[in-house]
């Protein structure tokens, strides 16, 4: 958890002292430096000091998996759960009682109270109920909107109540018990994740993927309002004394002075040498041009660093869908595939473009690859799509479902991890394809330019071959965990990383031998650079680290 005493322009971690699984799902601040936090799975926390300590108080709180949080007329604590239970606190937390009986029945994922006291509980697949007892009793109110699934509730201006729902729709409804009206029929994006207005009674929306939106006419119209956000999904909203802030997946805390127009930082993502804050999407998430620059993508931006990571800027205008892969062609053009298709910079990331020859309209694209001659491979969910012509056309030379990884390795060799089919390979390019190895679920594989092929295997296997997958070899790796394979171009050297608990396996010789490198890294993924420096990046806490020396 995070801190700032000055609208968002500087943050101090504050730690809660538990398990870093269980995710902040709510705050409430009550007043008199009193602070909750609900958790999913820990229930909830309170703070008598603005946040510099907390205590859990969960006595007689029987569902744990907490996901809101409000204030009733008299003080009391509301707090909603996954398991559609509502409980009440009339001191601080000490003791709950459960005031829902059986008439919501699915996640209270937002609660939120007006003026007059009356109680809001959005869910997620019955619209919303309120309550005019503090919280003693409840009545479904969903007239005019149905069984919406139900992301987050503001109160708005008059008194007027706010709903944003999974589907994309805001509604709005004059108070407890009135019909809900559809505001802004246009608005077709994305879930609604988070609503907030400001004194001018302006109307902001953070989305799942297309940032904010905003109406500035009482919800009839609604524009972007985005400039300079970089993280696409956005999960809450604030407004404080003007200043509006936004919480983002994974870029951090945004704020805009001018109702929006514009977004600022925090803080610059600097990395130093060992650490960058962002969270490596695929094993192709980190790439690297001819000239030395550093492109890098997590689900929702990608950056650029000239000076091998020190510091990065923002190269991701233009691309709007959630980020999959990277891969840098010979001509310098840049391709970052997505959940919807490949977008193409051929300016070092200043601009982007959608690619608009694909067999299909939508096509999500999960790993890029190019080969020696300038081919460029792209795995989707139904195969794998080639282009010869640099990203001008596309076409489908392998079909499945069952594709899990791709590596390009010497002259026309190209080479698929598959689901229980074993490797994959073509010498043509991809024009022709037979099956390599016996059939095993692949994890990962990947190819050097000198004919050394590798891919891991269930059951903690490597499969090695040093003559372009001609004959192989079984190592045995240790049972029980998922390992994720890279391999330097020019054969120097072949990395094998336990992504459970982050130990490296070095070999310079195929595996013949090899080397242990403990690391205190879990849930990664690895990269070679092309000047030989070990990238490993970690989920949680999300992370980038560089290997002080360059291993070729």
């Amino acid at each position: 958890m995070w801190r700032s005493t000055d609208q968002g322009q500087t943050w101090t971690e504050k730690d809660l002292g538990i398990n870093p699984c269980c995710d902040v799902m709510a705050l409430l601040a009550k007043g008199g430096g009193i602070v909750f936090a609900a958790l999913s799975g820990g229930g909830v926390f309170i703070s008598r000091n603005n946040g510099d300590s907390w205590t859990q108080v969960n006595n007689h709180l029987t569902d744990l998996k907490v996901l809101s949080l409000t204030a009733g007329a008299d003080g009391e604590i509301i707090a909603g759960t996954a398991n559609g239970k509502i409980f009440r606190s009339g001191d601080n937390g000490a003791l709950w009682v459960e005031v829902q009986g059986d008439s919501i029945s699915s996640s209270v994922l937002a609660l939120v109270a007006d003026s007059a006291g009356t109680i809001y509980a959005g869910c997620a697949s019955q619209g919303v109920f309120f309550s005019t007892d503090n919280g003693q009793t409840w009545t479904q109110s969903s007239n005019g909107m149905g069984n919406a699934y139900i992301r987050c509730l503001v109160i708005g201006t008059g008194g007027s109540i706010l709903a944003g729902t999974g589907s994309g729709r805001i509604y709005r409804s004059p108070g407890a018990g009135e019909p809900w009206v559809r505001i802004g029929n246009t608005v077709t994006f994305a879930e609604i994740l988070a609503i907030a207005t400001d004194r001018a009674g302006d109307i902001f929306a953070g989305t799942s993927g297309a940032g904010v939106i905003c109406s500035r006419d009482g919800g009839a119209s609604w524009e972007r309002a985005d400039t300079g956000l970089q993280g696409l999904t956005v999960f809450s909203l604030l407004d404080a004394d003007d200043v509006l802030l936004a919480g983002t997946l994974s870029d951090g805390v945004f704020r805009s002075t001018d109702g929006g127009r514009s977004w600022i930082s925090p803080k610059d993502y600097r990395p130093v040498e060992s650490e960058l804050y962002y969270y490596l999407w695929s094993d192709n998430s980190l790439s690297v041009d001819s000239i030395g620059t550093y492109y890098l993508l997590n689900r929702q931006s990608i950056s650029r660093s000239r000076d091998g990571g020190k510091t990065w800027v923002r190269a991701c205008n233009g691309v709007r869908w959630n980020l999959n892969c990277l891969a840098i062609h010979p001509n310098s053009s840049i391709f970052a595939g997505t959940d919807e298709s490949i977008f193409i910079s051929k300016d070092s990331g200043d601009s982007w473009s959608k690619a608009d020859t694909f067999p299909e309209n939508s096509i999500t694209v999960n790993a890029l690859e190019v080969a020696r001659n300038g081919a460029i491979f792209g795995l989707t969910d139904d195969g794998v799509l080639r282009s010869a012509d640099g990203g001008s056309s596309w076409e489908y030379v392998f079909k499945g479902k069952t594709a899990t990884s791709i590596s390009a390795g010497s002259a026309g060799c190209v080479y698929l991890g598959t689901v229980y089919g074993g490797v994959m390979g073509s010498t043509d390019y991809g024009d022709t394809w037979r099956r390599m190895t016996d059939s095993l679920e692949i994890y990962s594989v990947d190819a050097d330019r000198v004919g050394n092929v590798f891919a891991t295997c269930s059951a903690g296997i490597l499969l090695c071959s040093h003559d372009g997958g001609a004959s192989w070899k079984t190592v045995q790796m240790e049972k029980g965990y998922s390992y994720e394979v890279v391999a330097a171009p020019g054969g120097e050297v072949a990395i094998v990383l336990n992504r459970s608990y982050g130990a490296l396996y070095i070999s310079r010789d195929c595996f013949s031998s090899r080397r242990v490198v403990n690391t205190p890294y879990s849930n990664a993924l690895a990269f070679l650079s092309p000047d030989g420096y070990l990238f490993i990046s970690e989920q949680s806490p999300p992370a980038l680290h560089r290997s002080r020396n360059a291993l070729f």
